[in-house]
């Protein structure tokens, strides 16, 4: 996506950028269904070390990315939001949720020092479970939110500078307030019982739509 901007003004550019992450999900899909062999890949992008894994999760994650830069492009900040709260909020979810946990599991019953009994409250208060979904934390969703803020803003205003997105493209706080709810949407999505291979496409239509709505385009 940091490629985006070198692409030319050509109606092939779109494809071009897209064949990136077709051909990894090529090999995603080549790997999990067992023609080809490569267990660098297979550590790397699945949780259960299966080479089958590659033909959910990280499969769909190509799928998706091919699909924005497709629909969106750089016409639209939806697209540059839904991919950033997809590898910036999505990923950071899962690390800081389990960190988190076994932070809160170590840390001792009796505390000697009130700032050890304020990190402990502390750890116990983001280790919850959500509400409507205990396999995610309080702490997972913060992080899914502030995550993928923290990387569509800069992009946004980079792309910005490039003279994506045309004249209309929000600018100071109110591109600030828009990236912010809509990766809180995204974080929203993201801690939906839906299972946890479906939270790459659903992050992405959600973020997608609540820029449509925000942003106007």
């Amino acid at each position: 996506m940091l490629c985006w901007p070198l692409y030319s003004a050509a109606p092939s550019s779109r494809w071009l950028a897209a064949s990136v992450p077709a051909l990894a999900g090529v090999q995603f899909g080549l790997v999990g269904a067992g023609l080809i062999e490569n267990q660098t890949l297979v550590a790397g992008s699945s949780r259960s070390g299966r080479a089958e894994e590659l033909l959910r999760g990280p499969l769909l994650y190509a799928v998706v990315h091919v699909a924005v830069t497709l629909l969106c492009w750089r016409h639209s900040p939806g697209g540059v939001l839904a991919l950033s709260a997809l590898c910036g909020g999505d990923g950071l979810a899962e690390v800081v949720g389990r960190g988190c946990s076994s932070a809160a599991a170590r840390a001792p019953a009796g505390t000697s020092t009130r700032g050890d009994s304020w990190r402990r409250r502390l750890l116990t208060a983001l280790a919850r479970p959500m509400p409507h979904n205990s396999d995610k934390t309080v702490a997972g969703t913060l992080a899914c939110w502030l995550g993928g803020a923290a990387v569509g803003l800069p992009l946004l205003l980079h792309f910005q500078r490039c003279g994506m997105f045309g004249p209309a493209a929000l600018g100071g706080w109110a591109l600030v307030r828009g990236v912010l709810l809509c990766s809180a949407v995204g974080a929203v999505a993201e801690s939906l019982p839906l299972g946890a291979d479906t939270d790459n496409a659903t992050i992405v239509v959600a973020v997608a739509l609540a820029s449509r709505a925000f942003f106007g385009y």
